[in-house]
């Protein structure tokens, strides 16, 4: 019985010039066509492309901050896992007060649920000798924290 369509090197042939050549030129077209409707209104052009680009500007800019802050996992093993414990009373000020050091050892001796437990606090002090002392942020921490966050130090050891 023969084939009533072609052979199948006829219909290669035919589709690739359907969509080969005549695809590209197409796309050609259509590139010449609205670069010279933009060069007939410069004005206009002009308007397009900066509210273009002031948009896709804050769009990347908003994602990128929303990825950093939000999106992007934490650098450390089972970021899940690891949980902020402080102390809250409503009534006397602020809700969220840091837990003190004899809560943190009541905590490491006797709190079964967490593998882990390290206490840390916001530290400012001055650094400076005969000059001008400058005032850095840092944080003070018991060793147990690198073993929440497990991680190595970098220098020295636990």
């Amino acid at each position: 019985m023969p084939n009533q369509i072609g052979t199948m090197a006829s219909i290669k042939e035919l589709g690739g010039k359907a969509w080969g050549i005549r695809g590209l030129e197409a796309i050609w077209r259509d590139i010449r066509f609205s670069f010279r409707s933009l060069r007939r209104s410069k004005a206009f052009s002009l308007a397009v492309i900066a509210t273009l680009a002031l948009c896709i500007g804050a769009n990347s800019t908003a994602f990128s901050v929303l990825y950093g802050m939000v999106l992007k996992p934490l650098p450390f093993k089972d970021p899940c896992q690891i949980v902020d414990v402080y102390n809250q009373r409503p009534k006397v000020g602020p809700e969220r007060l840091r837990t003190s050091i004899g809560q943190y050892v009541d905590y490491r001796d006797h709190a079964n649920l967490f593998a882990h437990v390290a206490f840390w606090g916001g530290w400012m002090f001055n650094i400076g000798g005969d000059t001008a002392p400058e005032r850095l942020v840092g944080i003070m921490a018991t060793p147990e924290v690198f073993s929440v966050m497990g991680v190595q130090p970098v220098i020295g050891g636990f």
